[in-house]
Protein backbone atom coordinates (compact mmCIF):
# COMPACT_ATOMS: atom_id res chain seq x y z
CA UNK A 1 0.00 0.00 0.00
CA UNK A 2 3.00 2.58 0.38
CA UNK A 3 4.16 1.91 -3.24
CA UNK A 4 0.70 2.99 -4.27
CA UNK A 5 0.83 6.69 -2.11
CA UNK A 6 4.36 7.23 -3.53
CA UNK A 7 3.92 6.24 -7.25
CA UNK A 8 0.83 9.18 -6.47
CA UNK A 9 3.02 11.34 -4.95
CA UNK A 10 5.62 11.08 -8.07
CA UNK A 11 2.57 11.76 -10.25
CA UNK A 12 1.25 14.75 -8.65
CA UNK A 13 5.11 15.75 -8.96
CA UNK A 14 5.41 15.30 -12.52
CA UNK A 15 2.01 16.58 -13.37
CA UNK A 16 3.11 20.80 -11.60
CA UNK A 17 6.29 20.08 -13.69
CA UNK A 18 4.19 20.06 -16.94
CA UNK A 19 1.62 22.98 -15.60
CA UNK A 20 5.25 25.03 -15.36
CA UNK A 21 6.19 24.81 -18.91
CA UNK A 22 2.63 25.24 -20.24
CA UNK A 23 2.07 28.62 -17.55
CA UNK A 24 5.33 29.80 -17.33
CA UNK A 25 6.85 30.78 -20.80
CA UNK A 26 10.16 32.53 -21.73
CA UNK A 27 9.73 35.76 -21.06
CA UNK A 28 9.03 38.33 -23.84
CA UNK A 29 11.98 40.71 -23.50
CA UNK A 30 14.39 37.80 -24.16
CA UNK A 31 12.32 36.17 -26.93
CA UNK A 32 12.71 39.97 -28.65
CA UNK A 33 16.66 40.20 -28.03
CA UNK A 34 16.95 36.92 -29.81
CA UNK A 35 15.05 37.86 -32.35
CA UNK A 36 17.21 41.07 -33.03
CA UNK A 37 20.53 39.49 -32.39
CA UNK A 38 19.86 36.69 -35.50
CA UNK A 39 18.52 39.22 -37.48
CA UNK A 40 22.10 41.59 -36.52
CA UNK A 41 23.71 38.39 -37.53
CA UNK A 42 22.42 37.64 -40.73
CA UNK A 43 22.93 41.53 -41.87
CA UNK A 44 26.62 41.19 -40.73
CA UNK A 45 27.07 37.23 -42.22
CA UNK A 46 26.28 38.60 -45.47
CA UNK A 47 28.66 41.50 -45.22
CA UNK A 48 31.38 39.31 -44.60
CA UNK A 49 31.08 36.98 -46.89
CA UNK A 50 31.20 39.41 -49.85
CA UNK A 51 33.73 40.93 -48.53
CA UNK A 52 36.09 38.21 -47.96
CA UNK A 53 35.29 35.48 -51.26
CA UNK A 54 35.94 36.82 -54.13
CA UNK A 55 33.21 34.60 -55.87
CA UNK A 56 29.21 35.75 -55.74
CA UNK A 57 28.64 32.20 -55.87
CA UNK A 58 30.33 31.06 -52.39
CA UNK A 59 29.64 34.17 -50.76
CA UNK A 60 25.96 33.54 -51.25
CA UNK A 61 26.38 29.80 -50.25
CA UNK A 62 28.28 30.42 -46.88
CA UNK A 63 26.48 33.20 -45.80
CA UNK A 64 22.99 31.40 -46.40
CA UNK A 65 24.01 27.79 -44.83
CA UNK A 66 24.96 30.29 -41.58
CA UNK A 67 21.98 32.14 -41.37
CA UNK A 68 19.91 28.98 -41.98
CA UNK A 69 21.03 26.95 -39.13
CA UNK A 70 20.92 29.87 -36.70
CA UNK A 71 17.60 30.09 -37.77
CA UNK A 72 16.90 26.58 -37.59
CA UNK A 73 17.98 25.92 -33.67
CA UNK A 74 15.62 29.44 -33.16
CA UNK A 75 12.46 27.91 -35.08
CA UNK A 76 13.23 24.41 -33.21
CA UNK A 77 13.49 25.94 -29.67
CA UNK A 78 10.41 28.05 -30.23
CA UNK A 79 8.10 24.79 -31.07
CA UNK A 80 9.82 22.83 -27.43
CA UNK A 81 8.51 25.89 -25.50
CA UNK A 82 5.11 24.79 -25.96
CA UNK A 83 4.92 20.81 -26.06
CA UNK A 84 1.06 20.92 -25.59
CA UNK A 85 -1.57 21.50 -28.26
CA UNK A 86 -2.60 20.52 -31.85
CA UNK A 87 0.11 21.05 -33.74
CA UNK A 88 1.85 18.02 -35.24
CA UNK A 89 5.21 18.35 -33.29
CA UNK A 90 3.35 18.78 -30.09
CA UNK A 91 2.85 15.97 -27.49
CA UNK A 92 0.24 13.28 -28.31
CA UNK A 93 -2.00 13.63 -24.78
CA UNK A 94 -4.91 12.42 -26.18
CA UNK A 95 -3.65 9.06 -26.73
CA UNK A 96 -1.46 8.97 -23.36
CA UNK A 97 -4.79 10.09 -21.50
CA UNK A 98 -6.55 7.10 -23.45
CA UNK A 99 -3.25 4.48 -22.61
CA UNK A 100 -3.86 5.93 -18.42
CA UNK A 101 -7.73 5.26 -19.08
CA UNK A 102 -7.51 1.84 -20.05
CA UNK A 103 -4.74 0.88 -17.46
CA UNK A 104 -7.22 2.01 -14.87
CA UNK A 105 -9.93 -0.32 -16.12
CA UNK A 106 -7.29 -3.17 -16.12
CA UNK A 107 -6.70 -2.19 -12.26
CA UNK A 108 -10.55 -2.21 -11.74
CA UNK A 109 -11.11 -5.74 -13.67
CA UNK A 110 -12.46 -8.83 -11.72
CA UNK A 111 -9.15 -10.49 -12.42
CA UNK A 112 -7.38 -7.81 -10.64
CA UNK A 113 -9.51 -7.08 -7.88
CA UNK A 114 -8.89 -10.62 -6.60
CA UNK A 115 -6.30 -12.19 -4.86
CA UNK A 116 -5.32 -15.42 -6.56
CA UNK A 117 -5.90 -18.56 -4.41
CA UNK A 118 -3.91 -21.80 -3.81
CA UNK A 119 -4.98 -25.26 -2.93
CA UNK A 120 -2.51 -27.11 -1.16
CA UNK A 121 -2.55 -30.54 -2.08
CA UNK A 122 -0.47 -33.13 -0.23
CA UNK A 123 -0.23 -35.92 -2.60
CA UNK A 124 0.83 -33.54 -5.72
CA UNK A 125 2.60 -31.05 -3.54
CA UNK A 126 4.90 -33.35 -1.43
CA UNK A 127 6.42 -35.00 -4.74
CA UNK A 128 8.19 -31.51 -5.10
CA UNK A 129 11.84 -31.75 -4.44
CA UNK A 130 12.53 -29.39 -2.02
CA UNK A 131 15.76 -28.30 -0.63
CA UNK A 132 16.77 -26.28 2.74
CA UNK A 133 19.58 -23.52 2.08
CA UNK A 134 21.70 -21.82 4.66
CA UNK A 135 22.79 -18.72 3.84
CA UNK A 136 26.07 -19.04 6.22
CA UNK A 137 26.65 -22.23 4.85
CA UNK A 138 26.59 -20.93 1.18
CA UNK A 139 28.80 -17.79 2.23
CA UNK A 140 30.69 -20.25 3.86
CA UNK A 141 31.91 -22.20 0.68
CA UNK A 142 31.86 -19.20 -1.19
CA UNK A 143 35.18 -17.97 1.04
CA UNK A 144 36.76 -21.18 0.85
CA UNK A 145 36.21 -20.71 -2.98
CA UNK A 146 37.41 -17.32 -3.15
CA UNK A 147 40.36 -18.70 -0.38
CA UNK A 148 41.74 -21.35 -2.41
CA UNK A 149 42.08 -19.27 -5.75
CA UNK A 150 43.76 -16.57 -3.74
CA UNK A 151 46.00 -19.26 -2.38
CA UNK A 152 47.00 -21.15 -5.47
CA UNK A 153 47.47 -17.85 -7.39
CA UNK A 154 50.42 -16.82 -4.82
CA UNK A 155 52.06 -19.88 -4.98
CA UNK A 156 52.42 -18.96 -8.81
CA UNK A 157 53.49 -16.31 -8.13
CA UNK A 158 55.69 -16.96 -5.40
CA UNK A 159 57.30 -19.44 -7.53
CA UNK A 160 57.54 -17.41 -10.77
CA UNK A 161 59.41 -14.76 -7.80
CA UNK A 162 61.32 -17.85 -6.70
CA UNK A 163 62.80 -18.82 -10.12
CA UNK A 164 63.43 -15.17 -11.27
CA UNK A 165 65.60 -14.76 -7.93
CA UNK A 166 67.51 -18.44 -9.06
CA UNK A 167 68.02 -17.20 -12.34
CA UNK A 168 69.55 -13.83 -11.32
CA UNK A 169 71.34 -15.64 -8.68
CA UNK A 170 73.30 -17.99 -10.86
CA UNK A 171 73.91 -15.27 -13.51
CA UNK A 172 75.56 -12.80 -10.50
CA UNK A 173 77.63 -16.03 -9.94
CA UNK A 174 78.98 -16.38 -13.37
CA UNK A 175 79.96 -12.74 -13.97
CA UNK A 176 81.59 -12.82 -10.47
CA UNK A 177 83.55 -15.98 -10.88
CA UNK A 178 85.03 -15.01 -14.38
CA UNK A 179 85.77 -11.39 -12.79
CA UNK A 180 87.30 -13.56 -10.24
CA UNK A 181 89.30 -16.00 -12.59
CA UNK A 182 90.61 -12.40 -14.40
CA UNK A 183 91.71 -11.19 -11.52
CA UNK A 184 94.23 -14.69 -10.52
CA UNK A 185 95.45 -14.44 -14.25
CA UNK A 186 99.30 -13.62 -14.17
CA UNK A 187 99.45 -9.78 -15.44
CA UNK A 188 102.26 -11.10 -18.54
CA UNK A 189 100.22 -13.73 -20.04
CA UNK A 190 97.98 -12.42 -22.71
CA UNK A 191 97.27 -13.89 -26.34
CA UNK A 192 100.76 -14.05 -27.12
CA UNK A 193 101.81 -16.06 -24.74
CA UNK A 194 102.03 -19.10 -22.91
CA UNK A 195 101.02 -20.85 -19.49
CA UNK A 196 105.19 -20.90 -19.59
CA UNK A 197 105.81 -17.61 -20.35
CA UNK A 198 107.16 -18.41 -23.88
CA UNK A 199 105.91 -16.43 -26.66
CA UNK A 200 103.74 -18.54 -28.50
CA UNK A 201 103.94 -20.15 -31.93
CA UNK A 202 102.95 -17.96 -35.14
CA UNK A 203 100.56 -18.86 -37.31
CA UNK A 204 101.71 -20.00 -40.72
CA UNK A 205 100.30 -16.65 -42.50
CA UNK A 206 102.59 -15.35 -40.01
CA UNK A 207 105.67 -17.31 -40.37
CA UNK A 208 108.70 -16.34 -42.75
CA UNK A 209 108.72 -18.04 -45.53
CA UNK A 210 112.00 -19.69 -47.07
CA UNK A 211 114.98 -16.84 -48.44
CA UNK A 212 111.94 -13.89 -47.38
CA UNK A 213 112.22 -11.76 -44.03
CA UNK A 214 109.24 -10.69 -42.45
CA UNK A 215 109.69 -7.24 -41.18
CA UNK A 216 108.08 -5.79 -38.37
CA UNK A 217 105.38 -3.56 -38.83
CA UNK A 218 105.22 -3.35 -42.61
CA UNK A 219 104.48 -6.06 -45.49
CA UNK A 220 107.66 -7.92 -46.91
CA UNK A 221 110.30 -5.84 -49.43
CA UNK A 222 111.64 -6.20 -52.73
CA UNK A 223 113.75 -8.67 -53.60
CA UNK A 224 116.22 -5.88 -54.25
CA UNK A 225 116.20 -4.23 -50.96
CA UNK A 226 116.43 -6.71 -48.69
CA UNK A 227 118.75 -5.75 -45.86
CA UNK A 228 122.43 -7.68 -46.26
CA UNK A 229 123.03 -10.24 -43.18
CA UNK A 230 124.89 -9.62 -40.32
CA UNK A 231 128.64 -9.01 -40.91
CA UNK A 232 128.81 -8.51 -44.67
CA UNK A 233 130.35 -5.59 -46.20
CA UNK A 234 127.88 -3.06 -48.06
CA UNK A 235 127.07 -2.56 -51.37
CA UNK A 236 129.43 -0.43 -53.19
CA UNK A 237 132.93 -2.06 -51.92
CA UNK A 238 134.28 -1.51 -48.69
CA UNK A 239 133.92 1.14 -46.34
CA UNK A 240 137.13 3.97 -46.28
CA UNK A 241 138.55 3.00 -43.13
CA UNK A 242 138.47 5.83 -40.29
CA UNK A 243 141.10 8.07 -39.95
CA UNK A 244 143.48 6.81 -36.72
CA UNK A 245 142.87 9.00 -33.54
CA UNK A 246 145.62 11.23 -31.51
Amino acid sequence: LSRVYNQLGNGIVLLNNAQKLNEFPVPFPVGQMIVFMLMLHWVLTVLLCASVTSSPFWAFFEAFIVVLMYWSVHYIAEELEQPFGDDPNDLPIAEMQYDMNESLKDLMSEQARNVPIFDFDMEMHSQLQTKVLSLDEHLGKIRKQVTGEYSEHRKKWNTASAQRSAKRCSRLTRVSMRMCEDQSAPRGSDKGSTAGGEPAPLDKKHQAQPDETLPLGGPPLPDGLLPPPSGAPPPGGTPPALPAGP
